[in-house]
Order: C-alpha cells, then structure tokens, then sequence
C-alpha cells in the first residue's frame, strides 16, 4: 500500500511482518511435532498448568488483600482472618513449589528440543531470503504458509539414519535443496543466477570473510593499493585490482601478485573459475577465487559465480525442475489455490494447459478468458460456476487488469470448490499486481527451456509422464 507523502505524518505505520526468532520457534514446534509429537505435546501441557497456577496465583493474592481491606477490629484478634492467611500462605507456598518444578522440568524439555533447533534455524534463514526476493521483481512474493508447506514437505522423506544428528542433517540438505529448486521455478531464467548467490550468502555465511560479499557487490570499496600494479594486469583493470589490493591487504600479500609467471596462464585461460594457480589455490576460499575473477576476468564472471554456487551446494549442480504439468496438478496444486503463471511478452501457456485439461476434465469442463474490454464480471461469475460444478478456469494477462484483482482475490477467499475445481492465471509482471494473491498463489514462470535437452524434457514429461 502507498501513502502519499501528505498522508505519512498522519498515519503510524505498524509491521506485521513474522521475526525471524519468532519464525524460528515456529519451524521448532512444528519439527518437534513431527519428531516427537510426545515432546511437544508435554511442553504445551507445562505450559498451560503454569498459566493455571499463575492465575490460582494471582486469586489467592487478591483474595487476601480483600480481605485486609473488609476485616474489621484488631487483626491480630481476628481467627477466622488469621486462619485465611494462614490457608493462602500454605496454597500460595504449594503453587510457588509446583511452579519450579515445572520451571526445571521445562528446562529439561527445552534440552530435548534445542537438538532441532539449528534445522529451525536453518528454516528461517530460508524465509528471510525468500523474503528479499521482492527486491528483484514484484512477482516474486511468497507467503509464509507456502513456505511452511515446504518446510512440511522436507520433514515427510523420514530418512534412515543411525543418529539424530545424521538425521538432521540429511534434514537439512533435503530442505536446502528443496527450497532452491521450488523457488526457483518461481522465477525468471534471467534472475536465477542472482537467485543462486543470494541463496547461497543466506544460508552458508560462513563461506563469506568479512567485507568480501560488500565489495563484490560493490558496496564496500576500501582505499586504492600504492603499491605497483604488476605489468601483466591489463590497463582496464588497473582501478579495480588496485582496489582490491587495498581492501584486502593481507590476502594480496599471499598471492604473489609480482609473479607473472604464476598468473600470465591465468589471464590466457578460457576457464579461469576453474584453473586457479595450483600453488596458490589453497592460500584461498571459493568465494575469494570468485571475486578475483570479478577483478581479472570479468568476462568470465557469470561462470565464476555458477562454479561458486555450484561448490557450495557440494560440487552438484541443482536447477529447478522442469515445467511438468501432470506432476503440478497431481500433487501440488488444490482447489484452494490458484496456480499463477508468470509469463514473458510472447509466451502463453494456455495451449498446452488446454491439451492437459481435455485429458483430465474434458474439454466441456475447461474455461479460458482473456482478460480486459469489460471482461471482469463475466470473469467472476464464470470462477464462481466452475468451483461448484468442480470445473476448470483459466484466467489471461491479469496484468491488463491490476486495479481488479483485489476484487477476484475476495471472490477466491469465499468460494466454497469442488475438490475438482482449479483456477488457472497468467500474468506478465506488474509492479501493481497485489501482493496478497501473489502469495496466495502457486507461481510458475513459463519461458520457452534455454537448450534442446530442456526442451525436450518439457516435451516427454507431458508427452510421457512417469509411470510406476
């Protein structure tokens, strides 16, 4: 929502938006639920008995007081008062006895729950980048429900492993991957690589040294090197390697810049990510071998950067799945949710969603409308018809028709569908596409598969799905 500038110092601007340590008892509770539902299951009950006794508590406490305040004469003479306080002093001494050792038996539950905690970390580390996402495109917004359904997803492999430690492990992997790949068929082709590296930096900090990812990404420049620049460094990347001499002292003091013979092979290499001087490939980490192809070879940066992200996930290259139809109907997408497709001037999946449908409902049972030319309440009456009838509907360039969505976003919230029915949309991107169906819905971009072996694995998971 946008307030104009006028406006600002009138309203109080207050952010719902879930915490990050708050996201992360969240993920605990649901792991731990899964894991040990008993383990769960107790804490709650702690809980709930020390609420119980804290207002017992607090009742004793206001009883008494009342009756100081009506008790009449000497109260040192009053029997019937004295031997009230007396009773509130032995139940308030019982209830404070029964509140430690709830306090201690909570602490050995908590003992047995930080086991997953680093897995919950892990979960809202994944969350917040996603979260960042909309910096690169409106489009790409992601509710924290879609997300949960994920973090659901990874717990349900139940691997088999000798320890708890093995299995969270596994855990963590299985999420990690899971997250990369599921995201990142939300998202342009274009955008993928910075994707990947803002993954990676959100989730292993720890390949990162301090100032490297500010100065890869330039905002952190530190002061030009006085030293020489070796001759064999070309003249238009004096500034830059100057500039990194000066941000990173020590680290230039190691790599012998002054020998050309140990680098002249690596400005003449066609694979400079990946043919490092040998001797001097251990004095640094993967990301500082990226960084100085940024400086030496920025021609060869975009493959640098795959290489990175590509050894952070352990040397394995993971790339979204492609677009499969079938395995998106079957078990992802439900009547509750919209299925949005996130298309590019050009692209338009109606035709091979219209081939799937006849196969799946019939072609009576598929409805498509494009969008815009007063087409809106036609549109409406036609999602309300099919969600009782259990039929299909496919909704085209919304993004004609931004100012209505709001409107279709209520009328999907107080349908009451068939299990059957299912609300297909396209849209290119718009920056004022809301922001609350967006995350309520599904996301696929379609883009036509860069290369003949993605085109073709489009072709057969459609022409021949998996069969068991």
């Amino acid at each position: 929502m946008e307030i104009s500038p006028n406006c600002q110092a009138l309203v109080t601007n207050v952010n719902f938006t879930v915490t990050k340590s708050g996201l992360e008892g969240q993920l605990l509770s649901i792991t731990i639920n899964f894991e040990q539902p008993e383990l769960e299951s107790r804490k709650t009950q702690l809980l709930e008995e020390e609420e119980r006794l804290q207002i017992q508590l607090a009742g004793y406490e206001k009883q008494l007081l009342e009756e100081l305040a009506n008790s009449e004469g000497n109260i040192l003479e009053n029997r019937t008062l004295i031997d009230s306080l007396n009773q509130t002093k032995v139940q308030s001494s019982q209830i404070e006895t029964a509140l430690n050792e709830s306090k201690h038996l909570q602490q050995s539950l908590d003992e047995q729950r930080n086991v997953y905690k680093n897995f919950a970390f892990i979960g809202s580390n994944l969350f917040m980048v996603f979260g960042d996402l909309i910096k690169i495109n409106n489009m790409y917004q992601f509710s924290l429900a879609s997300f949960v359904k994920l973090f659901t997803r990874s717990l349900e492999t139940k691997p088999q492993a000798n320890s708890t430690e093995e299995k969270l492990n596994y855990l963590s992997n299985s999420l990690i991957k899971l997250c990369f790949s599921e995201v990142g068929r939300s998202l342009f082709k274009s955008d993928r690589l910075t994707y990947s590296l803002h993954f990676v930096k959100g989730i292993f900090a720890n390949l990162f040294g301090k100032h490297e990812w500010e100065f890869f990404t330039g905002q952190v420049l530190g002061s030009e090197s006085q030293a020489q620049v070796p001759r064999w460094v070309p003249k238009e990347r004096h500034e830059a390697f100057a500039m990194f001499g000066g941000t990173f002292q020590a680290l230039a003091s190691q790599l012998q810049f002054d020998n050309e013979q140990v680098w002249a092979p690596y400005m003449q290499s066609t694979a400079p990510e990946k043919e490092f001087p040998p001797q001097l490939a251990q004095r640094v980490s993967s990301f500082q071998r990226c960084t100085i192809v940024k400086v030496l070879r920025p021609d060869r940066l975009e493959s640098a950067m795959q290489h990175f992200v590509n050894e952070a996930f352990g040397g394995s290259q993971i790339q979204p799945a492609p677009f499969a139809l079938r395995n998106l109907y079957e078990n992802e997408s439900s009547c509750r949710e919209p299925v949005l497709f996130i298309i590019t001037p050009g692209s338009d999946p109606s035709s091979e969603l219209q081939e799937f449908a006849e196969t799946v409902v019939g072609r009576q049972c598929f409805h498509e409308l494009a969008m815009g030319g007063g087409q809106n309440d036609i549109a409406i009456e036609l999602v309300k018809k099919a969600s009782q009838k259990g039929e299909w509907v496919c909704l085209k360039n919304l993004h004609l028709v931004t100012s209505w969505l709001p409107s279709l976003e209520k009328e999907i919230k107080m349908l009451k569908p068939d299990k059957k029915f299912r609300l297909w949309l396209t849209s290119e991107p718009h920056s004022k596409f809301p922001s609350i169906l967006l995350q309520s819905s599904l996301k696929i971009t379609y883009e036509t598969p860069p290369g003949v072996k993605n085109n073709l694995m489009r072709t057969f998971s459609y022409v021949a799905p998996s069969q068991e």
